[in-house]
């Protein structure tokens, strides 16, 4: 509602305006307005129907009236950082079509002090390579101090300079035209640098899909794309003492040395497990219990992962095509189960889907699978004896 003056909080429209409102991305700016008997935080400004600026505010000194005379005062350190990374935004857009052709449109964007955020059109995911190039390349950019130019132009006159206009924004009749040296020229209403090199430098922090043929690019400019730099160096370097290198020269090759060696020891690992599950599982088979006139294997067994409990039940209902395997293992608490069935023994009826889904009902888990194989988990490590009775039940 409207009201003739303010002691908290609420929103002010002025008759002049120097702060920037959210609009095209761009976060709105914040700062203060006081005079000599008041003092208001302002928080955040919209743009509303009319084109009038709305500054949201909170009062932190005396009461604001309608008629006051005001001083207006910008966060002039949260601007710039802003202006930065909207420029950025500019630059990256002319990279990536470079790098990955001149179908890429821009598709949105988010522009704050801390970072920014760019979307655009791309049928694939781009390589490591080619985030690098874009990123080489705005920073080229950036390096060669383009000057930069604002000119309000009549909109036809902007189309025919080549200048690049956003899909499906509504534009009046006359637009604002930012233009970077001979790499970039948009259609832009924004706060923009007077100069790329006050950019400073741009880093790439991330890059994901968000939807078909969308993909999104997040990047730091300035002293947090420093940050962002600084904090791999000594992620590196913490590497590097891990791998008792003095440098980081070479650590790649060192870091990938150490992966095909653990590749390699897991895989002796994995088939010296093998050898001993097969010699297990020749005195397990000696044990089997006949039920319902077919050998029967119901064990708990330790130092197994579903995977190799899966591999095992496999093995063993293979040797002999009337049996029917049950495993069980507790794994911190939490159980794991594998059931593997002989193909005599499921045209019997025999079904390992269901011995797994009925443990695992029992113990509080779920899972399934196929009749001759299948793969299930629970929760409950007290109710294993309990699954097992129910599991030897359903075979009877």
């Amino acid at each position: 509602r409207l009201v003739d003056s303010l002691e908290d909080e609420g929103q002010v429209v002025l008759d002049k305006c120097c702060f920037y409102a959210t609009s095209g991305g761009q976060v709105a700016d914040s700062g203060r307005l006081f005079n000599e008997e008041m003092e208001a935080e302002v928080t955040d400004v919209t743009k509303i129907r009319n084109g009038q600026h709305v500054l949201t505010v909170k009062l932190k000194d005396g009461i604001l009236e309608t008629g006051d005379d005001l001083m207006q005062a910008v966060d002039a350190a949260r601007r710039l950082k802003t202006t930065a990374n909207h420029s950025a935004t500019h630059l990256m857009q002319s990279a990536l079509k470079k790098v990955l052709g001149e179908h890429i449109h821009q598709a949105g964007s988010f522009v704050g002090p801390d970072y920014l955020r760019f979307d655009f059109s791309h049928f694939e995911k781009p390589t490591p390579e080619q985030l690098r190039e874009v990123e080489r390349i705005v920073n080229e950019y950036i390096a060669d101090r383009y000057p930069v130019s604002k000119e309000i132009m009549d909109i036809e006159d902007a189309k025919k300079s080549g200048a690049t206009a956003l899909f499906n924004e509504k534009y009046g009749d006359k637009v604002r035209v930012v233009t970077m040296g001979d790499v970039s020229k948009e259609f832009c209403a924004g706060c923009h640098v007077n100069n790329t090199g006050e950019i400073g430098v741009l880093k790439i922090v991330s890059e994901e899909s968000i939807g078909s043929d969308a993909r999104r690019l997040t990047a730091k400019t300035g002293f947090a794309a420093y940050e962002e730099f600084a904090g791999e160096d000594r992620m590196l370097n913490n590497i590097a003492a891990s791998a008792r290198q003095k440098s980081l020269k070479k650590i790649d090759d060192k870091v990938a040395a150490a992966y095909t060696q653990i590749h390699d020891l897991n895989n002796e690992v994995s088939n010296l497990k093998n050898q001993i599950f097969q010699l297990k599982s020749d005195q397990w088979l000696s044990s089997a219990k006949e039920i319902a006139g077919r050998p029967v294997l119901i064990r708990k067994v330790e130092g197994m992962d579903g995977r190799e409990m899966k591999n095992l039940a496999a093995m063993l209902k293979k040797k002999d095509s009337d049996m029917v395997v049950f495993l069980a293992a507790d794994a911190g608490g939490k159980l794991v189960f594998a059931a593997g069935v002989g193909d005599a023994a499921v045209k019997a009826g025999n079904n390992a889907g269901q011995l797994v889904r009925a443990a695992a009902e029992v113990t509080g888990g779920k899972g399934g699978g196929k009749a001759d194989l299948a793969q299930a988990g629970g929760r409950d490590a007290a109710k294993l004896d309990e699954a097992f009775e129910t599991v030897a039940s359903m075979i009877r």
